[in-house]
């Protein structure tokens, strides 16, 4: 299960608290359905928190996208089916897990009316073009690639501004294998370019200039974090007819890696512990024009 360092569950409750008019409670309940919603939240007040963040989400981005179409009801049938199946959970967990599974949510009709069990509340999804799926997906993609950089109540405003990412096909995230970020360590890589090509062996500064056809060795440098292993991301700069994004265990997919595309491309390491990320730690690469001296 994740386990929710203190100050994210704190700026997560504070933004709760705070009142924002993103996140107020939409009293969209069927009849029915609203004392279903407080017996749930008697038992644990961290679903009506967790309901709230994922609304004011969705508010966000509903504000900002015209074509959003998923309801709020339904994200709040989908954090009550979180909180059921597991009672004890927290606020960043229930966030965390219930935003993972928007893609699954959008699939297919999941949620049958409690007063009719042929009707599907959430039927609506069945009737969805292909773009309307794109956007939920790619703003749900937005918000958990956001909620990996929140270290305090200041960084939860990142959640809420609407936005969307739309990733190439070979890109991958930490969510997507289930894993949160809750970051407890300090953590850097070195990136040695090594010899060759009538180039000396070099480290890359944090800006990361480095001519083409080069071999680079990305390492992390010592002492590590305590942790089970390291994950490592290769992402190319857009441009690129190869953009990469590759989540590896142990060191990069090429290692060493060559210098190949120019533009501004960046590696990052993740130390991984019982299943959550405690320390990451980023590289730029930046290739440089012909016109350009190393």
């Amino acid at each position: 299960s994740v386990r929710p360092d203190a100050y994210q569950r704190t700026a997560l409750e504070a933004a709760v608290s705070n009142g924002r008019k993103s996140m107020g409670w939409i009293l969209s309940d069927p009849r029915g359905y609203t004392q279903t919603a407080s017996d749930m939240n008697a038992r644990n007040e961290d679903f009506r928190r967790a309901a709230k963040i994922i609304k004011g989400w969705r508010r966000a981005t509903k504000n900002r996208y015209a074509d959003f179409a998923m309801k709020s009801f339904h994200i709040e049938q989908a954090v009550y089916a979180h909180f059921s199946s597991n009672p004890s959970t927290t606020i960043f967990d229930a966030v965390f897990e219930v935003m993972r599974s928007i893609p699954s949510l959008i699939r297919k009709a999941q949620f049958r009316d409690r007063a009719n069990g042929r009707v599907f509340i959430d039927a609506y999804v069945e009737s969805l073009e292909t773009p309307q799926r794109d956007l939920i997906e790619e703003a749900a993609d937005y918000f958990l690639m956001q909620l990996e950089q929140v270290k305090d109540e200041k960084g939860i405003s990142s959640l809420f501004t609407g936005g969307r990412y739309r990733r190439p096909a070979t890109e991958e995230f930490l969510f997507d294998k289930g894993i949160p970020t809750l970051v407890q360590s300090e953590m850097r890589i070195v990136a040695k370019a090594l010899q060759g090509n009538g180039f000396p062996q070099k480290i890359l500064d944090a800006v990361g200039w480095i001519a083409k056809s080069r071999h680079i060795e990305f390492r992390v440098r010592e002492p590590a974090p305590e942790c089970d292993y390291i994950l490592w991301k290769v992402r190319n700069d857009n441009s690129s007819s190869q953009p990469r994004g590759e989540i590896t265990k142990h060191h990069t997919q090429n290692d060493p890696e060559r210098t190949a595309y120019f533009g501004r491309h960046y590696v990052e390491a993740y130390a991984i512990l019982a299943g959550v990320c405690i320390a990451r730690a980023r590289q730029e690469v930046v290739l440089q024009t012909q016109h350009q001296a190393e």
